[in-house]
């Protein structure tokens, strides 16, 4: 016996096929009522499920709120929210190529060049949004994006190209304060996240390029530049062991991971500069 599909707007969904389930919710596939080929990732969240969590529920509506600001090709876009008496329904891009974590565990092997165009990418979202004042701004200073958990499950691939996703952790801060070290409750995943933030020091937005840079070396050499059983072990083994490289790459990108990877803040390349890195400048890339 075949189940009924539920339609919710415009779009049509299997409540009996999830592709995929969270900490709070589960996400199915949905087809627009009219236009057969537009897909959506529709996630259904009980509200029951977070009514007495706190801090599930400000994740959850800070990233709804950055989302309704971003723009960009390498974004996973916000395409609705829907709310019913039981349930919260939020509308996202679908992205037909899944993640980068299902990827890597599954044993593929990136070549220099497919690791590099990644990064790329993801660069591409922080550099592109200095451009779109029109979203990140307001009234009286520009906006800046903070990620603050880059890694494999949050890369997407849509049609070849890389989105972002998951934006529950992320923080828009006023320009004026981008020099300033933004102190925050420490979030993020610990092998991807900056010294900094693994020492409860003050960070700006070059926790993200951190992040990055561990994910780029991860993706050329199969491990993390510095392991640990716990976010004070691997901080001490950060700042007491230097970056090494376990096979030769070529020497723009190990100068690439060496300014991304950099202790230091100050020291750090900055989005731009790694946009702009002859190391993501080839032919091959975007």
């Amino acid at each position: 016996m075949q189940v009924p599909l539920k339609q919710l707007d415009q779009f049509y969904y299997d409540p009996t096929a999830p592709i995929g389930r969270g900490s709070y919710g589960t996400v199915y596939l949905a087809f627009h009522q009219q236009e057969k080929e537009t897909k959506a990732a529709l996630k259904m969240i009980p509200l029951a499920s977070i009514a007495d969590d706190d801090y599930a529920y400000n994740l959850l509506m800070r990233e709804i709120d950055v989302l309704r600001q971003l723009k960009g090709d390498h974004v996973v876009s916000l395409l609705n929210v829907k709310r019913t008496v039981n349930n919260l329904y939020i509308f996202m891009e679908y992205c037909d190529g899944g993640d980068l974590e299902t990827k890597m565990k599954a044993g593929h092997v990136f070549t220099e060049d497919e690791a590099c165009s990644i990064v790329k990418q993801i660069a591409h979202v922080f550099v592109t949004l200095d451009q779109q004042e029109d979203i990140m701004s307001s009234r009286e200073n520009k906006m800046t994006l903070m990620h603050r958990d880059i890694k494999p499950a949050n890369v997407m691939f849509h049609q070849g190209q890389v989105k972002l996703a998951d934006f529950g952790f992320a923080k828009i801060i006023d320009d004026v304060d981008k020099a300033i070290r933004m102190e925050h409750t420490p979030l993020g995943t610990p092998s991807y996240t900056s010294p900094q933030i693994l020492d409860f020091q003050d960070y700006s937005v070059k926790c993200d390029v951190w992040s990055s840079g561990v994910l780029l070396y991860e993706l050329l050499f199969g491990a993390y530049p510095w392991e640990g059983y716990s976010p004070y072990e691997i901080y001490k083994n950060i700042k007491a062991r230097p970056l090494t490289f376990p096979k030769t790459i070529d020497n723009h990108t190990k100068d690439l991971l060496t300014g991304m990877l950099k202790f230091d803040e100050a020291d750090r390349l900055s989005w731009k500069e790694v946009f702009d890195h002859p190391a993501l400048n080839q032919s091959f890339i975007l």
